[in-house]
This record gives C-alpha cells, sequence and structure tokens, in this order.
C-alpha cells in the first residue's frame, strides 16, 4: 500500500518529503556502497591470493617439465591469454623464470 493511498502525503509538506527521501537515498546509498566496497576488497583478495597460487603452480611446472609458456598456463589455470601473459611476466619479473624464445615460440624456463 502506497502513502497517497492512506492520504498521508497530503498531511505532510512537499519539502520535508522530499528532505525525507534525500536523507533515506543518502543513509542507503552509502550503505550498499560500503556493502559494495567490502565485498570487492574481499574478491581483490581473494584473486591475489589465487594469483600468488598460480605462480606457485606455474613454478613447479616449469621445474617438473623444464619449461612453461602461455598456452599451457591457459590451460591449466583456466586464465585468458593477457592473465597467463600477466602471470608469467610477473614471475619472469620477480627473477624465478627466464624467457628463451620470441612471439608465441617464447617459453619460460626456471633459472
Amino acid at each position: 500500500m502506497f502513502l497517497w493511498q492512506l492520504k498521508l502525503m497530503t498531511a505532510v509538506p512537499a519539502p520535508l518529503l522530499y528532505t525525507l527521501g534525500e536523507v533515506f537515498a543518502i543513509y542507503f546509498g552509502t550503505s550498499v556502497s560500503k556493502y559494495l566496497k567490502q565485498k570487492n576488497t574481499k574478491q581483490t583478495i581473494d584473486t591475489e591470493s589465487n594469483a600468488m597460487s598460480y605462480g606457485a603452480q606455474a613454478l613447479e611446472c616449469a621445474k617438473k617439465n623444464g619449461s612453461i609458456d602461455n598456452d599451457f598456463c591457459q590451460k591449466e589455470f583456466s586464465l585468458s591469454k593477457d592473465q597467463a601473459y600477466r602471470l608469467l611476466n610477473k614471475l619472469e619479473k620477480q627473477g624465478v623464470l627466464k624467457p628463451v624464445g620470441a612471439g608465441r615460440n617464447r617459453m619460460y624456463v626456471e633459472k
């Protein structure tokens, strides 16, 4: 049931009604914003921990198989081409993997 059906709308002055509407919007908007921010922060932490885990697994595979490449990371960890590239590039910058070859034939071996 809506307020105008109860005939309460005519009893409340319009400026007060608008002000109450703004207060509710600010309060609930802020609460929703805080909730989404916390949820996003949790997802970021989960993503970073997965990336750390993938890095350790990729290093383990490089040790075991002698080398690792982008295609292997895509299939093994269900990553996109860009995500696999960033993972291998990060491991290269950390100094644990060394690139061999160029372009599509680039492989990474343990340093």
